[in-house]
């Protein structure tokens, strides 16, 4: 309890009650985190000893595991892709992600990005050339691909990856032509395990990580990142700002 006033004692004590709030919404984001983690490992794995079962059955019956191998080998994907982006995300938070840096052409990376993620029904546009930066190619890539691949699931037939030089960095601007964010998305887009509900895209069984991953990114280059409705094609945008 506060003791009345406006003394030491009692500043004492609000600033103790305050540091206990922090502590204790800290411990209740990271209790989250590990049931949300153990729900998103729990599915992939009863799928993949149903599938090994299912194929030992098969084979002492003689018949044809290929199915059954085929689905257990794409769970086992899946969860090595999982188990990558948490490790990812635990690295970030204890500000211990390694990063190569060189200068790097981001149009030309974005373009090399648009180009191994075009789909049929969806067009991917680069805008921009010239704009170079020192950051980690590896982890930047990542970044457009992750914004990329979350936007065009979400189009309806375009998404823009548009790139311009400010006074001492760099933005990029990934947009798409859908129905953008539901607002009470918004400002918890870039938390983990967030997804948007079904009305707002196909349900490609992710786990809610991919905006996650690209905040911890960007926030490992020094840079920023926000998300917002009504973008460059009317739908959803996500605005990435790094130093040069």
């Amino acid at each position: 309890p506060q003791p009345p006033g406006d003394d030491e004692i009692a500043h004492l004590g609000r600033t103790l009650n305050a540091m206990l709030d922090r502590i204790e919404a800290s411990f209740a984001r990271e209790r989250a985190f590990v049931d949300d983690a153990s729900h998103e490992l729990r599915t992939p794995l009863s799928i993949l000893r149903a599938e090994l079962e299912l194929a030992l059955v098969t084979l002492r019956e003689g018949g044809d595991v290929t199915p059954a191998v085929t689905s257990a080998l794409e769970e086992a994907e899946r969860l090595s892709r999982l188990a990558d982006d948490l490790l990812l995300l635990a690295r970030s938070g204890a500000r211990q992600l390694p990063l190569r840096r060189s200068a790097v052409d981001l149009a030309e990376l974005a373009r090399r990005v648009a180009a191994r993620m075009a789909t049929e029904g969806v067009r991917v546009r680069v805008e921009g050339r010239g704009v170079t930066a020192v950051v980690d190619e590896s982890r930047i890539d990542q970044v457009l691909t992750n914004l990329v691949d979350n936007a065009r699931r979400h189009a309806r037939s375009t998404v823009v990856v548009h790139l311009g030089a400010r006074n001492t960095g760099v933005e990029i601007i990934v947009a798409d032509d859908g129905p953008g964010f539901p607002p009470e998305l918004l400002p918890v887009v870039f938390d983990r395990f967030t997804r948007a509900s079904p009305s707002r895209g196909r349900d490609d069984g992710g786990a809610g990580l991919g905006l996650s991953i690209v905040a911890a990114l960007v926030q490992a280059h020094g840079g920023s990142v926000e998300a917002r409705n009504e973008g460059l094609l009317g739908g959803a945008e996500v605005r990435v700002r790094l130093p040069r």
